[in-house]
């Protein structure tokens, strides 16, 4: 009774073992990626999206930041290239790497401007801007303050590849703080 048993056990983990291994692999027009998640996501945008880890999970893997943080905390380019910081003016010019979105088209460093000029505009309700306060003008601009526009955030495309980003504190921004927070 017991080796029947056992045999039996034996037949159905070798059934699912082999059932769920079909699943893995390749689909038709691509690979397939499984993820697991504790809650629904409902809304891919990266802006409206920071503060929902699920969201933050998947986006991840559609959209690449300028900059990721490794294992022990150091900042490492991403979408950056390269980038430097003119401590004297107060600026930090950051080289885009080539890269391209779905649809064949460069991704380009106006791409970057007008997410981050969207997420400032105070009439989006944005977490993530407060990522962006050290710039020239954004806490401003945040607030609504007359005469301000996103067009005076102190964050634009130089030319395709290039960003340029002045801070609201000049010389003594803490630069490193805010490439982590990208």
């Amino acid at each position: 009774m017991k080796k029947c048993l056992s045999l039996l056990l034996v037949l159905i983990l070798m059934a699912v073992s082999v059932f769920g291994l079909a699943s893995c692999g390749l689909v038709e027009d691509g690979a397939e990626i499984s993820v697991y998640l504790t809650d629904e996501v409902y809304d891919f945008d990266p802006a409206a999206a920071y503060t929902d880890d699920n969201a933050q999970l998947l986006i991840s893997l559609l959209f690449e930041p300028l900059f990721t943080l490794d294992e022990k905390g150091k900042v490492q380019n991403a979408a950056a290239k390269s980038y430097e910081i003119d401590r004297d003016t107060g600026t930090m010019t950051v080289t885009l790497k080539e890269s391209y979105w779905s649809d064949g088209e460069r991704v380009l460093a106006g791409d970057f401007v007008y997410a981050w000029r969207r997420v400032l505009d105070p009439s989006f309700n944005s977490p993530a801007a407060m990522l962006l306060l050290d710039v020239k003008n954004a806490a401003g601009v945040r607030a609504g303050e007359d005469g301000l526009t996103v067009w005076d955030v102190g964050i634009n495309a130089i030319n395709e590849k290039t960003i340029r980003i002045e801070f609201e504190a000049g010389k003594d921004a803490d630069h490193d703080a805010f490439l982590r927070s990208l």
